[in-house]
């Protein structure tokens, strides 16, 4: 029953009304609505701002809402990669089994985090951040806008560089520590729970 009482939290409301959204976004990409892909996702990067938030404000913070944000922030941006995958009529070889590389490095770092702390992990780095950003930019440049491919591969590239760094230093703090603090901002300044 604890579990169910985590979901009378505003802030995990909101993680489940962002994880809820994911599917309607999806489904806009493919009928080409940027009104409403744009709308979503302002509305999901919206939401993950206010449960963080909101839970410090109410006093509400809680591991599990910790995880829960950090596994729909998860589940979000690998929808993200695998529409640019497959969606994308003139995606390369290259994009496309570099797509699947680094989804097999990210799971891989998951499953990790499972096997060595039996629990789910995600840390909020910084260079998480600049990897959602990248992301985000060539998802929107991708999908939405007459581009050239010289373009589209760059931004490709540098959200491909970053999100290995990104799983990089996930996985050495994984690896390196014992007590993860999910809030560290980066490898170089890590100090564990």
């Amino acid at each position: 029953m604890k579990f169910l009482e985590e979901f009378r939290k505003i802030p995990n409301q909101i993680t489940l009304i962002r994880l809820l959204l994911i599917p309607f976004f999806v489904y806009f990409v493919f009928q080409n609505n940027i009104y409403f892909v744009i709308l979503l996702y302002f509305l999901f990067v919206l939401g993950d701002s206010l449960d963080g938030i909101l839970a410090r404000k109410l006093n509400q913070a809680s591991e599990f809402g910790a995880k829960f944000d950090g596994f729909t922030d998860d589940i979000f941006y690998i929808f993200i990669v695998i529409l640019i995958m497959i969606s994308n009529p003139i995606t390369s070889y290259l994009v496309f089994l570099t797509s699947i590389f680094f989804l097999l490095i990210f799971s891989f770092v998951k499953i990790s985090g499972l096997l060595i702390h039996s629990e789910y992990i995600h840390i909020h780095l910084h260079s998480g951040k600049i990897y959602a950003t990248l992301l985000t930019i060539t998802f929107f440049y991708t999908f939405f806008s007459n581009y050239s491919i010289k373009i589209m591969n760059s931004f490709f590239i540098l959200m491909l560089i970053s999100g290995l760094y990104y799983s990089i230093e996930q996985m050495i703090i994984i690896l390196k520590y014992k007590n993860i603090n999910l809030d560290a901002k980066s490898i170089i300044f890590y100090e564990s729970e």
